[in-house]
C-alpha cells in the first residue's frame, strides 16, 4: 500500500503546501485510494468514415500502478439513434487502434451509453484482467465483458478510446471520460 503524501493532498485540495501541522490517521483497514489521473468533458466526434478512429488517447506513465494496481476508466457517449451498429472500444498499449482491446460495446437504437472498464494487474506488472460494463441510456440495459491482456506497465503505455461507424452518415461522440488509478 502506498500512502499519498500530505503535501500532495494539500496542493490537490488547494491548501497551503506547508503541512507541518496536519496529520492523517487511518481509520480501519488500509484500503486503496483511487486517484484521478485524467479527465475530459470536451466532446470528440467521428462521422463520415467507417474506419476505427481514436477519439481520446490517455498516457499511463511507467510504473503508475504496481503488480496489484488497478485502472478505472469511465466513458460517456452519445450517437445517432438508428439500427446501424456503432462500436465503442477502449484499447491498451502503444500501437494506437491496433493495441489490445480491453472493452468493446456495440450500440444501435439508443442514443447514449456509459462504459466503465476496470483493469487490474494480476500480481505482476505484465498480466491484466479487465471487467467492463456498458449501460444504455434509456432502457438501462447493462452488458458486461471480460478481457485479458499482457501489457508491461513498467513502461509508458496508452489507453485509446475509439469509435467505429457502420454508416458514414452517422455520428459517435465521446462526450467525456475519466481515468483513475490505485497503486
Amino acid at each position: 500500500m502506498r500512502w499519498v503524501g500530505v503535501a500532495f493532498l494539500c496542493v490537490a485540495l488547494g491548501l497551503p503546501a506547508a503541512a507541518e501541522n496536519i496529520s492523517v490517521t487511518p481509520i480501519g483497514p488500509s484500503l486503496p485510494v483511487f486517484i484521478l489521473m485524467a479527465k475530459s468533458n470536451v466532446p470528440s466526434s467521428i462521422t463520415g468514415t467507417l474506419t476505427e478512429t481514436a477519439l481520446a488517447t490517455i498516457n499511463l506513465p511507467a510504473n503508475t500502478i504496481g503488480a496489484n494496481g488497478q485502472i478505472r476508466i469511465r466513458t460517456y457517449w452519445t450517437n445517432t439513434n438508428s439500427a446501424n451498429a456503432k462500436t465503442l472500444k477502449i484499447r491498451f498499449g502503444t500501437t494506437g487502434i491496433s493495441s489490445t482491446s480491453i472493452s468493446s460495446s456495440s450500440i444501435t437504437t439508443f442514443g447514449a451509453e456509459m462504459i466503465t472498464a476496470d483493469t487490474q494487474n494480476l500480481n505482476a506488472t505484465n498480466s491484466q484482467n479487465t471487467y467492463s460494463e456498458g449501460s444504455r441510456g434509456t432502457d438501462g440495459l447493462v452488458t458486461t465483458s471480460f478481457a485479458t491482456s499482457a501489457i508491461d506497465t513498467t513502461v509508458s503505455e496508452n489507453f485509446y478510446i475509439t469509435g467505429t461507424l457502420a454508416s458514414t452518415g452517422e455520428l459517435i461522440t465521446l462526450t467525456g471520460y475519466s481515468v483513475e488509478y490505485a497503486f
